[in-house]
């Protein structure tokens, strides 16, 4: 379920890649990689809320997943929480290990942080 998840949201619909990613975390709900899917999906939906809800779970399953702790930043932002996005990407950057996700991770706090 997870993978036609993914391939159904490289394609662009979000809709179904939910419902995959869904069964997906039914399946296995305590697999912090499905869960961190579709969370991000939730949240190119525009369901903001429940991505936090989902993000929020991946994280206490997976407290070292830096890719969660990003995409927690950029619900967080768009909750219009700043400090909360902050912290999000600190953590990230504290994990993280892809010299290519720092360099946007970065960015994205120059941004927050107004510099």
């Amino acid at each position: 379920m997870n993978r036609e998840g993914e391939a159904l949201f490289e394609r662009g619909n979000n809709a179904g890649a939910v419902d995959r990613f869904r069964r997906a975390v039914q399946m296995a709900p305590d697999n912090a990689y499905y869960r961190n899917n579709l969370g991000w999906a939730l949240f190119q939906m525009g369901k903001v809320e429940a991505a936090a809800r989902e993000l929020e779970e991946v994280l206490r399953l997976d407290p070292r997943r830096d890719i969660a702790h990003a995409n927690l930043g950029e619900v967080r932002r768009a909750q219009g929480d700043i400090p909360g996005a902050i912290a999000a990407y600190e953590r990230f950057l504290e994990l993280n290990t892809n010299p290519r996700r720092e360099q946007i991770a970065r960015e994205k706090l120059r941004r927050l942080r107004g510099e």
